[in-house]
């Protein structure tokens, strides 16, 4: 996980958010322990996941890209109805 990453969700874990969705996504070439590791800072901070395991090896193909695509519809659509 990048350094400012961990530092945010450190900060945001002390903000204590109430009532918040999120998700983790990202890609990675050789070490993919950095999603799951930001899923479980996002609980900590007490944000509800929507989806887990959003993660690509190093370029998404195009089924993934779809997949993306359709979850950001679907995180939207939820942000909006709270």
């Amino acid at each position: 996980m990048l350094l400012n990453m961990a530092a945010f969700l450190e900060d945001l874990k002390g903000l204590k958010p109430v009532g918040k969705i999120g998700a983790a996504f990202g890609s990675y070439g050789w070490g993919s322990r950095a999603i799951p590791q930001m899923e479980e800072k996002l609980r900590q901070a007490g944000v509800e996941l929507v989806e887990a395991d959003l993660s690509s090896q190093f370029a998404p193909d195009q089924d993934d890209l779809e997949h993306y695509i359709t979850f950001g519809q679907e995180f939207a659509r939820k942000v909006k109805e709270r």
